[in-house]
């Protein structure tokens, strides 16, 4: 004591290759934490080379979240017909048509449509203008505007 930090590490894997879960071996980690710290020494498990170990191995064993991907016009085209089993009115039911169409075509971002963090980007009714076939819609801010004016070019 105490324990050297290239022997947590070695520890560490050993559990990994025993097929141990990082929480399993986390737990471990912790109890040979308080057994130093109760003894008033350094604790080793906080080491930088420990820590990136540790996330090495959950990284391993943690399978990659599903990466998101744009709704195209056939995932469109399968959302629409189940809205009348989803929406238990007809208003709810146009509200949810009218958002996705207008979202789709208008390549509008989530947070531009529906309460977000920042709602400062959210489209506002008066931004709308209606006419008898179309409507407008004037963006005064969005997720990448300088402000006011228009971004310079890049």
């Amino acid at each position: 004591m105490p324990a050297p930090t290239n022997h947590i590490c070695l520890f560490a894997i050993h559990l990994h290759n025993r097929k141990l879960s990082h929480r399993t071996i986390h737990t471990y980690l912790s109890a040979i934490s308080f057994a130093h710290k109760i003894q008033a020494l350094s604790d080793p498990t906080s080491a930088f080379v420990v820590a990136k170990t540790i996330q090495g191995i959950r990284n391993q064993q943690t399978p990659a979240s599903p990466k998101l991907l744009p709704i195209t016009r056939d995932i469109l085209h399968q959302l629409l017909p189940s809205l009348p089993f989803a929406c238990p009115t007809p208003y709810n039911h146009s509200m949810w048509l009218s958002l996705f169409l207008t979202t789709y075509h208008a390549c509008l971002r989530a947070g531009e449509v529906t309460l977000a963090a920042n709602a400062e980007n959210l489209i506002q009714l008066s931004q709308i203008s209606l006419y008898s076939h179309k409507f407008t819609i004037t963006f005064k801010r969005y997720k990448h505007s300088c402000g006011s004016t228009p971004c310079p070019p890049w």
